[in-house]
């Protein structure tokens, strides 16, 4: 009597080593149902999927940061100027990453004699006849407008250009703190008056008279 008692737990004992695949420590065989793991589980399965789903979560992440590395940053970016409210004024400009920064050079015609405000504006939308859709200086960090060597001012604060009798200016400004890449998209605006470096938001510029998008550019056009 006591060795037929004594089936019971073994029968228990088979019972729970079939459990085991549930447990995620054997997978069943491709071409074996397992009802233990469909009961247990669910029909729809969703409990596989949500063991799952950190891993794919994770290999998708790490080959997404590793196709990130592998791209590298622009490094040279173009600016076509359009003349806005008539003013005639264009030109072309270049932007090149130099360290943490940018360099900005070129050359603008059809300007008035004199200075004229010049900055990074946050879009580079030109829908507008008047060149307000470009919106206010690119101003990422929401300081106050100031000049360029000012320890605190707007990051798309660039100063003034100065035009010659002839109306040309040729640009030869040097950005810092600003990786190219993030003014890409953005606008560079060109203004009719000057700008006082104090007056708040802009600088009192004056009309928006040439307007650019900077965009990504082909070193060997």
């Amino acid at each position: 009597m006591t060795f037929k008692f004594g089936w019971k737990p073994t029968l228990a004992t088979l019972a729970l080593a079939g459990l085991i695949p549930l447990a995620g420590c054997e997978a069943p065989e491709a071409d074996e149902p397992d009802v233990g793991q469909a009961e247990d589980v669910g029909p729809s399965g969703h409990a596989v999927a949500e063991h799952r789903m950190p891993n794919a979560e994770l290999n998708h992440t790490a080959a997404g940061h590793a196709m990130a590395d592998e791209v590298a940053m622009p490094s040279f970016a173009v600016v076509r100027l359009e003349n806005f409210n008539d003013s005639g004024v264009t030109g072309t400009l270049e932007l090149k990453g130099e360290g943490k920064g940018f360099m900005v050079s070129g050359q603008i015609s059809g300007l008035e004699p004199g200075m004229h405000g010049f900055h990074i504006h946050e879009y580079g939308d030109l829908r507008s006849d008047d060149g307000k859709s470009a919106g206010g200086h690119f101003n990422p960090d929401g300081h106050d407008h100031a000049g360029p060597d000012a320890e605190q001012h707007h990051a798309g604060d660039l100063g003034n250009i100065e035009a010659d009798g002839s109306g040309v200016a040729n640009v030869d400004v040097k950005v810092d703190g600003v990786p190219l890449h993030f003014v890409l998209g953005r606008s560079i605006v060109v203004h009719a008056g000057e700008d006082d470096l104090k007056s708040q938001p802009s600088g009192d510029a004056g009309a928006r008279v040439a307007v650019g998008v900077i965009g990504i550019g082909n070193e060997s056009p």
